[in-house]
């Protein structure tokens, strides 16, 4: 069996997961050992290498120091009153030979106690992106006065399509730990 890789063949999910994802059924038909007919038919995926990525990831607090963050990572000691900005930097990985921008490139955040944080904006546009070449956007938020002190799951996601309409896109979960003092 020979299968060519559709050119539109997404290379992730709709929540920017990488997925195989189905691109034909595929039906074998032969005899059994006593001349009968027997047939079967099962579905054939195929996964597309996803060629926009998130190259790297850094939180500042109060304009001080950079800290790098990786997929899964846990920030601690954010404090409320907190001013925070996360750099994210957004990279296509197509090679110049291919002729193939990365098309309409967003990047989103979305935690899951926002009420603990006031966002400017939790999404940016950062348009297309040539061959070989990144891009990097900023979010900025402060942590709100009367934060709960708890733990928040955040998520980083940048998508994009290629011109020939392929989804790609990459996302990144870390956790900010909010600890109120005593007095607070």
């Amino acid at each position: 069996v020979k299968a060519r890789i559709p050119e539109a063949l997404d290379a992730v999910d709709a929540d920017n997961n990488p997925a195989a994802l189905p691109v034909a059924d595929l039906t074998i038909a032969a005899q059994d050992s006593i001349g009968a007919p027997v047939q079967t038919t099962f579905r054939v995926f195929m996964q597309r290498e996803n060629q926009l990525a998130i190259t790297d990831t850094t939180l500042f607090v109060n304009d001080k120091g950079g800290k790098n963050i990786d997929d899964k990572d846990d920030i601690e000691d954010i404090k409320p009153k907190d001013r925070l900005e996360l750099e994210i930097t957004a990279e296509n990985a197509y090679d110049r030979s291919t002729n193939l921008d990365m098309q309409d490139v967003a990047v989103d955040i979305d935690c899951d106690k926002e009420n603990n944080f006031d966002f400017d904006e939790q999404r940016e546009e950062i348009g297309d992106i040539g061959e070989e070449n990144e891009e990097t956007t900023t979010f900025t938020f402060a942590v709100e006065e009367d934060a709960a002190d708890s733990d928040t799951k955040c998520i980083v996601s940048a998508a994009g399509t290629d011109k020939n309409g392929a989804q790609h896109g990459e996302k990144l979960t870390f956790t900010l730990g909010v600890e109120r003092e005593s007095h607070d």
